[in-house]
């Protein structure tokens, strides 16, 4: 009699919770769909992005100039040549090539066609996703966002075998170590909002929160360029000199993939 009690008992008592339950709310607004893949991959924009720029490179014939890749005329000196090739690529079969010679030190940037259509300058974030490979880590080359004119971010593969994450116009940290003959998976997170940037190298963050130091396009003496009458003011770039110790090189970049996300 004890046993039937008890059953009795939990079953009112879960019918006394039942009856408790008030309706269900209505459900609430869908928040702004992210970037998907694991931790830092940038590489499949979700569908709510503005594309900003994006080339595999594979519609070119070998041994061209990509359509709007341009650079900056007031930059004179070294030999410079940014060309499609089928030696080296991440997928499918061609990559762009970008050459240098050693006869001048100042730097060159070589820039992607322009990103002006971005939304916002102020709110929502960029988002940047390309593959780098150097067959020698003794050299350097430097991949930079610019808005309106003014350097956002830059991550530089250095001459000295590191990847760096600039802090300012001239000064960056160390996040990672790198190697010749490897292509790597760069992811730039930028975040207009705050104004602060983060790195991701092979989808492995490494760095986050880095201030957005906003400088002008300046050669390496600091005199100061104007890019918006040369070129163009927003873009994605590479720069082919990154400091006195610039000598002649070949880096490989390969699919380009920069948006913007609200």
């Amino acid at each position: 009699m004890k046993k039937y009690l008890c059953s009795f008992m939990a079953f009112a008592i879960v019918l006394m919770f039942i009856g408790c339950k008030g309706d269900k709310g209505a459900q609430g607004p869908q928040g702004t769909q992210g970037p998907s893949g694991a931790n830092g991959n940038f590489s499949t924009p979700p569908s709510n992005a503005t594309i900003l720029f994006q080339d595999s490179f594979d519609s070119y014939a070998i041994g061209s100039i990509p359509a709007g890749w341009a650079i900056d005329t007031v930059f004179t000196g070294s030999t410079v040549g940014w060309t499609i090739t089928n030696t080296t690529y991440v997928s499918y079969g061609q990559a762009l090539m970008v050459t240098t010679t050693a006869t001048d030190v100042d730097r060159i940037i070589i820039k992607a066609p322009p990103a002006n259509t971005l939304p916002s300058t102020t709110s929502g974030s960029v988002y940047m996703d390309f593959y780098v490979f150097k067959p020698s880590n003794t050299k350097g080359k430097g991949f930079v966002f610019y808005i309106n004119e003014l350097e956002k971010c830059r991550v530089d593969f250095s001459n000295d075998g590191n990847i760096y994450a600039f802090t300012t116009y001239t000064a960056g940290t160390i996040i990672s170590a790198y190697n010749a003959n490897t292509w790597y998976h760069v992811d730039i997170l930028l975040n207009l909002s705050a104004q602060i940037y983060s790195v991701y190298i092979d989808n492995i963050l490494l760095v986050s929160g880095i201030p957005c130091y906003n400088m002008p396009e300046q050669n390496l003496s600091g005199i100061l360029l104007n890019s918006l009458v040369d070129v163009y003011a927003t873009f994605f770039g590479v720069i082919t000199n990154l400091n006195a110790n610039y000598a002649g090189d070949t880096t490989y970049l390969d699919n380009v993939l920069v948006y913007y996300l609200p």
